[in-house]
């Protein structure tokens, strides 16, 4: 089942650092790229691991914040975080 074109999630995480329902107005794309590890577990190393494969050079084009926001981290305005994955 999906919600907004996202899969329905069985259980939300809420505490000071995550919500999950700040996916909750995500739209998803078709080539949206969606980075997750355990909390951690290397989640900035895996970013960086995805950039270069994708942009095929050891730095990519904007610094890691700005080009894979944690939409679930409570860092930001969700309103900010969605504009940002928006542009990208």
């Amino acid at each position: 089942m999906t919600i907004n074109g996202n899969p329905e999630f069985a259980q939300a995480y809420r505490s000071a650092l995550v919500n999950s329902h700040r996916w909750d107005d995500f739209k998803v794309r078709d080539d949206d790229i969606v980075i997750t590890t355990s909390y951690k577990a290397g989640t900035t190393w895996m970013q960086g691991i995805c950039a270069a494969l994708v942009f095929q050079a050891p730095e990519p084009p904007l610094p890691q914040d700005a080009l894979t926001p944690w939409l679930d981290a409570n860092f930001g305005p969700i309103d900010e975080v969605l504009a940002q994955l928006e542009g990208l």
